[in-house]
């Protein structure tokens, strides 16, 4: 799923952005030669007076970082209980800071209000910063990309082993998945974790797409899914295509890019208390081609 640039650049013509979201729980998925790299915002901690958010993953290495007023985005160094300046996003096309740290030196911003193609999409106001050979010379950033309200889209690092791209394909921002390069997911949502006895289980199965080709899919009978639910043994005790008559015919399908959703309640009153596993899968010709499985608990009465 590409995201709507147009309506960020919109919003920030009445904002200021802000350049790196530090929620705890942010997510960031990037691209690289070595394969693929998740950063997380995992925790916040109080040091000297400020709270900062552990960047997990972070290129370069763990990092604890907090914005400032004016959009100046800082790091912290618990062991020498040091806070240096990482960016300084209110800086003009032009204009240079300079970054602290081992490998720290004067940055160089290229373009505070650009456009920047990348694989998540066209991104408007992209903030783009070159760095000058630091402390470290095989070792630290050459550049990097971000974007208002989804964070680092892009960065150059230089290493021992030769320069390395890393490229935003992913970013879940708060609970909500703000942007992806094209992908294929398939997955299956309960409502609630923990069921009272009796309760019912609202289930939703998720298939989405975002990739310029149509998903082909060939299906065994005019069935789309089914669902199951098994116990702790692993016993079935549920089928949700029990009692349901189908055509037995193959049908090839042509699913367009988006998201496709069927929706399944299951009474869980016959479900005596303890641990199960509900599984979705489509029924295509190859089984469980595209599966999915999630645990959840009916609690004791």
């Amino acid at each position: 799923m590409k995201l709507t640039w147009i309506v960020l650049f919109l919003t920030a013509l009445a904002a200021q952005a802000e350049y790196y979201p530090l929620h705890v729980g942010n997510q960031w998925v990037y691209r690289s030669p070595f394969g693929s790299h998740l950063v997380e915002v995992e925790r916040a901690a109080v040091f000297g007076g400020q709270e900062y958010r552990l960047l997990r993953g972070a290129i370069g290495g763990d990092v604890w970082l907090r914005m400032g007023e004016g959009g100046r985005l800082y790091a912290y160094d618990p062991e020498t209980r040091t806070e240096t300046l990482r960016a300084a996003f209110e800086t003009p096309a032009g204009g240079e800071y300079v970054t602290g740290g081992d490998c720290g030196g004067r940055a160089v911003v290229e373009s505070n209000d650009g456009e920047h193609d990348s694989p998540v999409g066209r991104i408007f106001r992209a903030f783009v910063v070159r760095y000058a050979a630091g402390n470290c010379a095989d070792a630290g950033l050459e550049r990097e990309v971000f974007a208002p309200w989804i964070g680092l889209v892009e960065a150059r690092a230089i290493t021992i082993a030769g320069p390395r791209l890393y490229e935003l394909i992913y970013a879940r921002l708060g609970s909500v998945t703000v942007v992806s390069a094209p992908e294929v997911s398939f997955g299956l949502t309960l409502d609630r974790h923990l069921y009272d006895p009796g309760a019912t289980l609202a289930a939703r199965i998720t298939l989405r797409h975002s990739q310029p080709e149509p998903l082909h899919i060939v299906f065994s009978s005019s069935q789309v899914f089914d669902l199951v639910i098994r116990d702790e043994q692993g016993r079935e005790v549920y089928r949700w295509s029990d009692g349901k008559a189908f055509l037995t015919v193959i049908r090839e399908i042509d699913f367009a890019a988006g998201e496709k959703n069927w929706t399944v309640d299951v009474p869980l009153a016959k479900l005596p208390a303890g641990d199960y596993t509900a599984e979705a899968w489509l029924a295509t010709t190859v089984p469980r081609r595209y599966a999915a499985t999630v645990s959840f608990t009916v609690r004791d009465p």
